[in-house]
């Protein structure tokens, strides 16, 4: 029921702090999909919507590392991530079911490599996982007229979940 994969488009800023150190700020925009469940209904007809449209804002800050501190090595800068962030489909009133995916808080953890050919502009892959919690309402844990119920009652109302992103970008230095 929560968003599934979906291609994401954003922005990166990074502020050189000290040394291998520097601040990032991001914000990328999904437009991503979702299951929406009716759990009172049997198991064969409980799926209202199959694929909801759903859109995410994610936004985060934090501090990233070059593992080759100020220097590049064969003209490539790795580097390790990480930061707080949020997570929202700007919606605060659940579905039929009673889900609302709403605001979630995040952490992010990341590797990166940049290439740095000389000049204002650069390449940058990065490989980023948004970790972040995904809360079932009491319904999905009630049985429906068939027996059956969405999760069984072992399992667990609220759990992290993993969102890993693969980003291909170009920077261009503003102040170099």
């Amino acid at each position: 029921v929560a968003p599934r994969s979906a291609p994401l488009a954003g922005v990166r800023y990074s502020l050189h702090l000290t040394g291998p150190a520097s601040f990032t700020a991001r914000a990328a925009y999904a437009r991503s999909e979702r299951t929406v469940l009716d759990p009172i209904e049997p198991a064969a007809s409980r799926v209202v919507l199959p694929a909801a449209r759903v859109s995410l804002l994610m936004a985060d800050a934090g501090l990233a590392l070059n593992l080759t501190g100020f220097k590049s090595w064969r003209r490539l800068v790795p580097e390790l991530n990480g930061g707080l962030g949020v997570i929202t489909d700007f919606r605060t009133n659940g579905d039929v079911g009673g889900f609302s995916f709403g605001t979630r808080f995040a952490l992010t953890l990341g590797v990166g490599v940049r290439y740095v050919p000389g000049g204002r502009f650069q390449l940058r892959l990065d490989l980023t996982d948004n970790l972040y919690r995904i809360s079932y309402p009491d319904s999905y844990y009630r049985t429906a007229s068939d027996g059956t119920a969405i999760l069984e009652p072992t399992q667990s109302k609220a759990l992290w979940t993993h969102n890993p992103s693969v980003t291909l970008g170009v920077s261009y230095l503003f102040w170099r």
